[in-house]
Order: C-alpha cells, then sequence, then structure tokens
C-alpha cells in the first residue's frame, strides 16, 4: 500500500505595506496647492512619491521632519505637479480624484490591470460596470469610478506579464566598468567586471526581543540564521566575500534605515540583502538607484519597488505573476478541454479570480459565450457536476484558503472524479489543513500552484535541516530557507558576473533548495523573479511540473 505525505511550510506573505491611496483633502499655503495626506501604518515616504508622482527630496523639503522617519497619523503635506518647489517651507501635489473617467479595453488587458492603473479596486470596477461580471471585450467603454479627470493615453500598451521568449538585451550602466554599454549573453559568460573580492550588506531587524509571540524577532533570527550558514557552508571559489550586518531596528520604520546608508561601512557595499519590510525599503531603494549597486528584496511581493530602478532583484513573485503563470498552465493543458472557475463569494479571492478570468479570456481567447465554451464561471454553491463534459479533461479552479468550505466542496464533487478527466487547482494553503480526505484529493487530481518546491527532501534539503539543527538547535522555517538560498545566489552573481550582475541576471537561472530563479526585467525597472511550478497529486503520489 502507498503512502503518502504531505510535507509542507507556513508561508507567510504579510510582509507588504497595504495599498496606499492618494488623499481627498486639500489645502492652499502661501498660493500653492497641497495634498494633506495622513500617514497609515506600513507607509514610507518611498512609497508615498510613487502614489503622487513626486520625489523623496521634494517631500522632505516640504516637510522636514520627514528626513528622520514618518510615523502613522503624521500629515505630510505633498505639493500638487507642476508647481514650483520650496526652498524655505511650504508644501506639495494635483487635485484629488473625484469624478469618473471612461477607459476603452485594449488587448491584453485585465480589470486588475486597469484598477491599478486608475488607483481604483476590481470591486469598485466590477460595481460601476456590471456587465464585466461575464468578463472584458477588447474596445469596450469602461466607467472608471473616483478617478482623476487626467486621462491615460489609450494607445497605452498593456502591461506583458510572461517572459520573453529570448532574453531581453538591457542598457544598464556597469558599475566600475567605465560606461553605460549592452551585455549579450557571451559577454555575460566571460565576466566582464570581476574582482577579487566583494562587500555584502545585510540590512535586518536584529535585538528584537525573542518570545513566542514575536514574529518579527523569529522572522529576524531564521532570517538570519540562514545567512549565516549560507556563509559557512557555501563557500565562495573565486573571490573574498566579506559579509556585514546592519540592524534596521524594530521599529521597522525609514529613520534607522536612513542613518545605515551615511555609514562608510555600508557605502563600499556590492551587493545589499534587504530590508525585510517593504516599509524600510525606501532609502535602499534611492540609494540603490543612485549609487548602481545591485539590491536583492527577499519577501516583497508588490512590483512598485522595481519600478524606474533596474538595480532592484525581486525574489518573489508579484500577484500579477503568479495569476499569468496559472493562466498559462491551464491554456496549455485545458484550452482543448474545459476549464471551470468557481467564484468562492469571499472578498479576499475576488482579484485572483477576477484576474485569471481576465486572463483567460483576452490574452488566451477562452470562450465563455458560446455553447462549445472551454470556459465557465460559477457563482458560490455552483453545480460543478452539471458543466463536466466527457471526454475531455476538465479542471475545476477553486481558489479558496478556508479548510472547512475546501472539505465541504470535496465532498460534493469527489464522485465527479472517479468516472470524468478531472482535476481541481486549488491553493499551496491546502498542504496544510489538519483535517482532510486524502481520497478526495487524490480522486480529484488536486493541483497546486507552488512558489516553493518544499515537499521533495533530496540530499541538499536534508543536509540544510541537519545544519541548522546542529547549529540552532530549532527547525528552520520557510524564512532561513529563503535567507540561505538569498546569500547563495548573491554569491554567485558576485562571482560569476562581478558589478554587471545587474545587467547579466536576465540570463541567470538556478536553484538551491526550495526556490526556482528565472529572472524577467520589467520596462524601465528591474527584475522579478518568475520561478515557479505545480504540484500535481495523482495516484496518490506527487509530482512536480516546473514551469
Amino acid at each position: 500500500m502507498r503512502v503518502f505525505f504531505f510535507i509542507f511550510f507556513s508561508i507567510a506573505f504579510g510582509l507588504q505595506a497595504l495599498a496606499q491611496q492618494v488623499s481627498n483633502v486639500t489645502e492652499v499655503r502661501n498660493g500653492k496647492k497641497y495634498y494633506v495626506h495622513t500617514v497609515q501604518k506600513g507607509e514610507t515616504v518611498y512609497g508615498l512619491t510613487r502614489l503622487y508622482k513626486t520625489t523623496e527630496e521634494a517631500v522632505y523639503k516640504e516637510n522636514p521632519g520627514s528626513r528622520q522617519g514618518i510615523k502613522a497619523g503624521e500629515k505630510l503635506y505633498i505639493l500638487f505637479p507642476g508647481q514650483p518647489e520650496n526652498n524655505n517651507n511650504t508644501r506639495l501635489p494635483v487635485d484629488p480624484p473625484q469624478k469618473s473617467v471612461k477607459h476603452t479595453v485594449q488587448k491584453g488587458e485585465t480589470l486588475y490591470g486597469i484598477g491599478k492603473r486608475y488607483g481604483v479596486s476590481v470591486d469598485a470596477l466590477v460595481a460601476a460596470n456590471p456587465q464585466v461580471e461575464s468578463g472584458l471585450k477588447v474596445g469596450e467603454v469602461l466607467t472608471i469610478p473616483g478617478s482623476s479627470q487626467i486621462v491615460l493615453k489609450e494607445d497605452t500598451p498593456p502591461e506583458k506579464d510572461e517572459e520573453p521568449e529570448t532574453p531581453v538585451v538591457i542598457q544598464t550602466p556597469v558599475k566600475d566598468a567605465g560606461s553605460t554599454r549592452m551585455l549579450t549573453r557571451a559577454e555575460c559568460a566571460a565576466s566582464p567586471a570581476r574582482k577579487d573580492e566583494y562587500n555584502i550588506a545585510v540590512l535586518l531587524p536584529l535585538g528584537m526581543e525573542a518570545g513566542p509571540q514575536n514574529k518579527q524577532a523569529r522572522i529576524a533570527f531564521q532570517f538570519y540564521a540562514g545567512i549565516r550558514l549560507a556563509i559557512q557552508k557555501y563557500e565562495p571559489q573565486k573571490a573574498r566575500i566579506n559579509w556585514r550586518f546592519f540592524s534596521t531596528g524594530s521599529k521597522m520604520d525609514e529613520a534607522s534605515v536612513n542613518a545605515i546608508i551615511q555609514k562608510p561601512d555600508f557605502r563600499k557595499s556590492d551587493l545589499i540583502i534587504g530590508p525585510l519590510y517593504t516599509s524600510e525599503m525606501g532609502p535602499v531603494l534611492e540609494y540603490a538607484a543612485q549609487n548602481k549597486t545591485p539590491l536583492i528584496s527577499p519577501f516583497s511581493r508588490g512590483n512598485d519597488i522595481l519600478e524606474n530602478n533596474p538595480y532592484v532583484l525581486k525574489a518573489s513573485l508579484s500577484e500579477e505573476t503568479y495569476t499569468s503563470a496559472v493562466a498559462r498552465f491551464l491554456n496549455t493543458r485545458y484550452k482543448a478541454g474545459k476549464v471551470i472557475l468557481l467564484n468562492t463569494g469571499l472578498k479576499k479571492d475576488s482579484v485572483f479570480y477576477q484576474m485569471l478570468r481576465d486572463t483567460l479570456v483576452l490574452k488566451y481567447r477562452f470562450d465563455s459565450v458560446s455553447a462549445n465554451r472551454n470556459l465557465v464561471y460559477l457563482p458560490k454553491g455552483g453545480n460543478v457536476a452539471a458543466f463536466v463534459k466527457k471526454g475531455v479533461p476538465n479542471i475545476c479552479v477553486y481558489p479558496t484558503n478556508k479548510e472547512i468550505t475546501v472539505n465541504s466542496f470535496f465532498s460534493g464533487i469527489n464522485k465527479i472524479g472517479k468516472t470524468n478527466d478531472f482535476a481541481v487547482l486549488g491553493e499551496e494553503s491546502w498542504f496544510g489543513f489538519r483535517n482532510f480526505d486524502v481520497e478526495h484529493f487524490n480522486n480529484c487530481r488536486i493541483h497546486i500552484p507552488v512558489i516553493y518546491k518544499t515537499f521533495d527532501w533530496d540530499s541538499t534539503h536534508a543536509s540544510f535541516i541537519r545544519n541548522f539543527k546542529e547549529e540552532y538547535s530549532s527547525e528552520p522555517e520557510f524564512y532561513a530557507f529563503r535567507a540561505y538560498e538569498t546569500a547563495c545566489l548573491a554569491i554567485d552573481l558576485l562571482e560569476q558576473y562581478g558589478n554587471a550582475a545587474v545587467p547579466c541576471v536576465q540570463y541567470d537561472e538556478r536553484k538551491y533548495l526550495v526556490t526556482p530563479f528565472r529572472w524577467r526585467k520589467l520596462p524601465n525597472g528591474g527584475f522579478e523573479n518568475t520561478g515557479m511550478g505545480m504540484m500535481i497529486l495523482e495516484d496518490y503520489e506527487i509530482r512536480y511540473e516546473a514551469y
């Protein structure tokens, strides 16, 4: 009798600041118009500059105290665009969004992308445009509620969410190489800007009081321990690596980071790892861009940190990239069959549902209208069995992490999998359920998109776990794995490419423990890791397929 084990880690992605919104409060001072922005928990000066289309220096001029960091509840004055900055002390920004505007849907656009473009939620778009429940159509005119009167150009190309078939040759300044030039794959293979010694800075919230309730302290310890283990076990082959650790403190704001980047030791860095939290990243992002220093962000998911900064490498996939990969998988495997997209009715699941639906219809031309449609939308509690088609592969996408809901769902559809070519695509959180029927999961051949391959314990995994336990007398968590991989990646990039690591990373693919690293460059921005795969349960065995 086969025995099937689920081995999993509890993965937390709550490291990203909450979405920011433009203030609707304005004030005129000394003849100039300002936004009056009340700082929310987790917001940063850097994030606000992206939101209000201004610069950090402009914010500092209008709000001198913000240079030492900002606090929740504090009011900031941000000049409207197009007005001269103050040299003494006044304030800044643009009329708050009030009136709706129109947007014509372009090929390849999604509700999520349109909402992000105008700063409007998917739910608000659907409420203002009920017809989009059945999918977007090219040429359709949408009402954008509460948006600015400034309409974006309709011929702006939609964001590309797939990797290019051939690597992009980017024009990036090569630090210490004397000029800006483009690097080819062959030039990168020749190690164009390699040195004998490198300095790596690691920014962590060290020194916090440990305890079972202090999650931040636990994460910091796990990450620090993972880095230290990499330093001990993953030895450089060609160069000397000097590691310097800098504590960002326990407040997780920009003040400590501002002090760190002024330190002479930090300014010698050839590569930076961290900080761990988005709320701390503003000063380091600005420093990396100004000094052409590669920066690896281990946990941030949002792509905003990559905008206009070609020196940032983001190890985690964004929601858009994750959804695009799932859509690509469904297009490859199930376009000739049937995809049943089940709406859970939960608000937190709606973004993925809307993005996936729009991508399948607009990008991959799934048919959700005709009698022979290969894409079906079902509301919560919909009859899945009624839409399963005999003789073709069927898959039901059920994007929720509520255990009781998932178990109830499988009880109702278990028989479908016994008599049909039928699968269910779920979430990685399902592997963390305490009470589930393995037979139900097996009958329905569950497919789980995963960013981290945490179930296949080969000798490398076993060695890492054993070394971690021996060194720290505790079990390694996801954060330790990611730290170890990040340190190994930093060593390899510097050893292989030197200070040309940024323009050469587009050609680089690696896997250390649980994360595949495969990079794509955002237009006018940095690099996002796109590596992920699918775990498929069939005949009580799991297989992993990278895609």
